[in-house]
């Protein structure tokens, strides 16, 4: 397991005052167990698993942004590409 960083990386919302830089597939995954706030489904079900997928290095960490971005901006926590 590496770091794995995306050329750009994403800012998400937190809650209403507080905001997380995801800068890599690691931080993707972190954000996801720790912060994500919607609902648990299968789009995060996805999300999550591409997210470990790039951080064991099995797919390009930028496929764990593009997860990551729709989820976020389907769940209205996306603040910046």
């Amino acid at each position: 397991m590496v770091f794995r960083p995306f050329r750009d990386p994403l800012l998400a919302k937190i809650d209403a005052t507080s905001q997380y830089v995801v800068r890599g597939a690691w931080e993707a995954l972190e954000f996801l167990q720790k912060y994500w706030r919607g609902p648990r489904d299968g789009a995060y079900q996805r999300a999550l698993h591409i997210a470990r997928d790039a951080v064991d290095g099995f797919i390009p960490a930028e496929r764990a942004r593009s997860a990551l971005k729709r989820l976020l901006a389907a769940g209205k926590q996306l603040v910046r590409q």
